[in-house]
């Protein structure tokens, strides 16, 4: 990993802003140098000499910072390849893992977060469960007949389908909306714990000779989320993480031409002791506002009705807490190069608030949220979220 690995250099690289490096060491340019491979195409990031069975593991939240930390450093001193990537803006699971199934960044997929103003519906939804953001069952929409697109970009499956590869996404999330968007193209298949994922994909690769599969992990961040990134049980989690992950390569590495790639969709960073604004409380912020918030605790979408009001409210209010950036400026940070691009972003959201520090910014769809005592988060562009590790394990067999 470079420099970052080193302990007092990493950590000092974790604490500033970190923006996503789109087209250089992103995890979208990962997951692009997927398909490349496959396609015959020469990969600009990934060095790869096992290339016909492709195993990409995404552990949801193994932030950069804990193997800074000495995490998973018996895993690492097995592994052929040891760097870093950066997330997505916002760094959070809905935005990034669609980016890693697409290899295109928010701005081209439309996934802009875990809350997202969908204007067929005239109303903010949230994302993964399928379901109004201010009530309701997991996928109450799709029970309700409600049938809008997610995803508008083809995902690296559809692309590698039609050419004769074996597309597997193993999760525990594989009847979802979400998943069957970002998805398309993959047999979806529900896996029940790190264990039955693992043996799943391992049995994928043993069975097909040009075969991908991307597995997806999510009970650390669920960890991390409730205790803090940095606490007992997340180290215990991280443990057990790697006794089975080093038993997992004993098999792995005796299949021909396979690799294995180990990343994340984002961090964590702790918010312990940190202020928890809420937006509804700002005065005259709402008069503002054509529709609610919405997005991330730490990355946050407005839509301005009258954009001078609204600065001068942040300003007044928000300056300490978080910093206000103007279409112009936040376009850029997901992915958005051409004029229409950053037209359609504009037509959602004027601005955005990110962040600082260790602050989070609620805007309370449901009343649970405001008594929320959650220790770590993300969304942000702090270090902490944004960078994570890419660890590459190839076949030692024939």
């Amino acid at each position: 990993m470079g420099e970052l690995l080193k302990l007092d250099e990493a950590l000092a690289a974790l604490r500033r802003e970190v923006r996503p490096l789109y087209g250089e060491k992103s995890i979208v340019d990962v997951a692009e140098d997927v398909r490349r491979i496959f396609i015959g195409e020469e990969p600009r990031l990934l060095k790869l000499t096992s290339t016909s069975r492709i195993v990409v593991l995404v552990i949801d939240s193994l932030g950069l910072n804990l193997l800074a930390r000495g995490y998973l450093r018996s895993l690492a001193g097995e592994a052929d390849s040891v760097s870093w990537v950066t997330s997505v803006a916002p760094s959070t699971t809905a935005s990034a893992l669609a980016s890693l199934f697409t290899g295109e960044p928010p701005a081209r997929h439309g996934v802009l977060g875990y809350r997202m103003f969908v204007k067929e519906l005239g109303a903010v939804i949230r994302t993964l469960s399928f379901s109004p953001a201010v009530g309701g069952v997991n996928e109450g929409l799709r029970e309700a007949g409600v049938e809008v697109w997610l995803n508008r970009a083809p995902t690296i499956f559809e692309s590698l389908t039609p050419m004769g590869v074996k597309c597997y996404c193993f999760t525990s999330h594989a009847d979802s909306t979400y998943t069957a968007q970002v998805a398309r193209g993959a047999r979806l298949v529900e896996a029940r714990g790190l264990s039955e994922l693992l043996h799943l994909s391992l049995t994928a690769i043993r069975r097909g000779t040009r075969t991908l599969v991307y597995a997806y992990w999510a009970a650390l961040d669920r960890a991390s989320h409730e205790y803090g990134p940095f606490s007992r049980p997340v180290r215990y989690l991280l443990a057990g993480l790697e006794r089975t992950l080093l038993e997992f390569l004993r098999d792995f590495r005796g299949v021909r031409g396979s690799t294995l790639i180990i990343l994340a969709d984002h961090g964590q960073v702790s918010v312990r002791g940190g202020e928890r604004i809420n937006l509804y409380e700002v005065p005259g912020l709402l008069d503002a506002l054509l529709i609610p918030p919405f997005g991330e605790a730490r990355f946050t979408y407005l839509k301005a009705a009258d954009p001078e009001a609204l600065e001068a409210r942040c300003h007044e209010a928000l300056e300490r807490h978080a910093q206000l950036l103007k279409l112009e400026e936040y376009a850029p940070l997901l992915g958005a190069e051409r004029e229409d691009e950053v037209n359609r972003l504009g037509k959602v959201a004027s601005h955005v608030l990110v962040a600082r520090g260790r602050a989070m910014l609620i805007y309370p769809y449901r009343g649970e949220e405001l008594s929320s005592e959650l220790k770590g988060h993300h969304g942000g562009l702090t270090g902490h979220e944004m960078l994570v590790p890419l660890l590459i394990f190839e076949s030692k067999a024939g």
